[in-house]
């Protein structure tokens, strides 16, 4: 092979319009999501991008954010870490 299949499919890809771009990008993601449940992986991310995030504001008027699956109110440092109970949007 002259090329990475890889590349060919970025190629490819760059040639979409933007909404198909992000479409694809959807798609794929519950393509992913799919297959690696019924592999059996657990899925994993920061907590900022997991479906139970929620910002919220705190009495003392800082930005906060709380977990919609447990409750727990979350300092701002704590969205960036890895979220033990992660779902991402699909």
């Amino acid at each position: 092979m002259d090329r990475d299949p890889t590349e060919l499919i970025a190629d490819a890809a760059a040639e979409l319009l933007p909404a198909e771009r992000e479409a694809l990008v959807r798609v794929m993601g519950r393509l992913v999501k799919s297959v690696r449940g019924a592999q059996g992986f657990v899925e994993f991310g920061p907590c900022l991008d997991c479906t139970h995030h929620c910002a919220e504001a705190e009495k003392d008027g800082a930005a906060g954010c709380r977990c919609a699956l447990t409750g727990e109110l979350l300092a701002a440092e704590d969205a960036a870490r890895i979220c033990v109970n992660f779902d991402s949007p699909a």
